[in-house]
């Protein structure tokens, strides 16, 4: 029962986000030449979405969508994303999000991607832990060479990188006319220091447990 909740709820969130995609592929693919004017209809677009979306947006459970959503919120674009996993067994829904084939699948454990609710905005967020940390340069550049930056109806991404630390490949590609807010080189960087901080509450709390675990056979040695 709780698992066909989750499922109706990341429908409705699916069905929304789709509504939002058509009202911004319209202001997106507007013949209108001015940016200001179209800026000014997608930004209309974006708020239009309606406010209780944020209450239904399931938290992430995977731990590549909670890292992904870390990541996101290190370097926030200021338009509403959403953040979901992938299918590893779905050939086109893993080429599309993260350029890879289904040989590419078999080295890859899990995987998730965050990208705008809104069509016009060129904009993907793609982690993918593999099984094994000697895999993760080649599964980087299978990415980034398998990814179209043109997957969108009427943007591109013309900034696109990608990096690796240990089991971990981050793939960004953005649009450069978000140079004032990222770029993918910003976000990687972001991704870096982000998995520095993750080992090193990894290396602490391993630290901490074996400290209490010697404490421990201290005492019991102490009250024989």
């Amino acid at each position: 029962m709780m698992y066909e909740n989750k499922v109706k709820m990341k429908k409705t969130v699916s069905t929304i986000a789709v509504i939002a995609l058509i009202g911004s592929m319209v202001a997106g693919c507007s013949l209108n030449k001015d940016n200001n004017q179209i800026e000014t209809t997608v930004s209309t677009v974006a708020t239009s979405v309606p406010t209780e979306l944020s209450e239904e947006v399931p938290v992430p459970e995977s731990e590549t969508e909670k890292m992904a959503l870390d990541i996101y919120n290190s370097n926030p674009m200021g338009f509403p994303v959403f953040i979901n996993p992938i299918n590893l067994n779905d050939e086109n829904e893993l080429q599309q999000n993260t350029g890879l084939t289904k040989e590419n699948a078999e080295k890859v454990q899990e995987a998730a991607y965050c990208e705008s609710m809104m069509g016009a905005h060129a904009y993907s967020l793609v982690l993918v832990k593999v099984k094994d940390a000697s895999d993760a340069q080649t599964i980087a550049d299978a990415m980034k060479e398998g990814i179209n930056p043109s997957k969108w109806v009427c943007v591109t991404a013309d900034d696109v990188a990608v990096g690796v630390e240990g089991q971990y490949v981050l793939l960004a590609m953005l649009s450069s006319d978000f140079s004032d807010l990222a770029t993918s080189d910003s976000i990687i960087e972001g991704f870096r220091e982000y998995m520095k901080d993750v080992d090193e509450t990894l290396q602490n709390n391993e630290t901490s447990e074996t400290e209490s675990v010697v404490a421990e056979d201290d005492e019991n040695e102490a009250t024989k």
